[in-house]
């Protein structure tokens, strides 16, 4: 995954399809961030409870924006049985890969 494609489309996907949470935005720009920092294209495996960390949101609401985010077609998850292991999280590619990045300009 290209992931300042992915960025790009993300942010043209708030502006132009639907209104995102705060709680949302956090959670979905730090998987991508994450990611992108440790050079994974494909799906990363975190501890919910560091992820709320670094994403500045209680566990019931990253709870709460990673069910809206799967339920919106975002991100996908697979829990684990335990809950003190570590989700399974993949960011669903939402860019076309045969159309160019486009910026406005002035």
């Amino acid at each position: 995954m290209d992931q300042l494609k992915q960025h790009v489309a993300y942010r043209d996907f708030k502006i132009y399809e639907i209104k995102m949470s705060v709680e949302q935005n956090s959670l979905y720009h730090e998987l991508l961030d994450y990611m992108s920092d440790k050079g994974v294209n494909d799906a990363v495996k975190l501890n919910n409870e560091a992820l709320a960390e670094l994403s500045c949101l209680t566990m019931d609401q990253l709870l709460k924006a990673r069910n809206q985010l799967k339920q919106i077609g975002l991100i996908e998850f697979r829990k684990h049985k335990r809950s003190d292991d570590n989700t399974l999280y993949k960011i669903v590619k939402i860019y076309n890969d045969g159309l160019p990045i486009t910026t406005l300009t002035k």
